[in-house]
């Protein structure tokens, strides 16, 4: 039951980390929550705008429900 569930609600989170085909979404998530990381390598870009905004909303919701500190 709750298999069905989980595949019939998109992550929100996940969404965003895997709208880009580079690590830029899940890099800058990681810096978001206070983790070093580094900076993306050229020839791969920083995430666009609308996904950095995506990873905050969706980080900002997992704080709110006490799942991430």
């Amino acid at each position: 039951m709750f298999g069905r569930w989980f595949e019939s609600k998109p992550d929100p989170l996940l969404e965003a980390l895997f709208s880009e085909p580079n690590p830029g979404p899940l890099k800058a998530a990681m810096k978001m929550i206070g983790q070093p990381c580094g900076e993306v390598l050229s020839p791969l870009r920083a995430p666009a705008e609308a996904v950095v905004g995506r990873l905050q909303e969706a980080l900002g919701n997992l704080r709110v429900q006490g799942l991430l500190a």
